[in-house]
């Protein structure tokens, strides 16, 4: 596995979804390199909890695991009254520290009108320090997310395509980086 499209609404038939299934296909038919769609909606998830799981905790153990095997993500994250979705949030805590460690990310915002900027600069100040992801400078919003038809012509689908081409690069380089620290002993949180 290396790339994991994260579709970040827990609502049914999302444009998220929609935008998740196209970058998908871009992956496919542009890098021919495995990646799939984790979805928030079809993956009903526990909230954060330090004391454990119960009967969730084989999953979370499982997502863990699948989540780890990637090289890579994508965060196709909708604006939801100027926020990230907190379902979106729940699986970065959920996660932790080494499924994310040093790899790279892509984030995608939609709105359903001109807004999107939000999710994006609140992903990169409040959820990287702990998970060590790493988000590339890259990121793409896609506006009038209903009525957006991806097209070749169209400037934002360019910019899309351009931008998982960079995270390809990331998600390349960046291997070589996360064998070298493996050496260091770097405490899971902290500064």
């Amino acid at each position: 596995m290396e790339i994991i499209i994260i579709s970040g609404s827990n609502r049914k038939l999302s444009q998220s979804e929609r935008v998740s299934k196209i970058i998908e296909k871009i992956i496919k038919d542009q890098l021919n390199i495995n990646s799939y769609i984790f979805s928030l909606y079809s993956n009903k998830l526990p909230l954060w909890n330090e004391e454990g799981y119960g009967s969730d905790e084989e999953n979370i153990i499982n997502l863990k695991k699948n989540f780890s095997q990637s090289k890579g993500f994508i965060f196709v994250v909708p604006e939801w009254h100027g926020m990230v979705p907190p379902h979106v949030k729940n699986l970065i805590l959920l996660l932790g520290t080494k499924p994310f460690w040093h790899k790279p990310a892509l984030i995608v915002t939609i709105s359903s009108s001109n807004g999107g900027a939000y999710p994006a600069m609140e992903l990169r100040g409040s959820s990287q320090k702990n998970s060590h992801i790493n988000w590339i400078p890259e990121q793409v919003i896609i506006r009038d997310v209903k009525n957006w038809i991806p097209v070749n012509t169209d400037e934002v689908y360019h910019r899309l395509v351009t931008s998982i081409k960079v995270l390809n690069i990331y998600t390349n380089q960046l291997e070589d980086v996360r064998e070298q620290l493996s050496d260091l002993e770097i405490k899971d949180f902290g500064m």
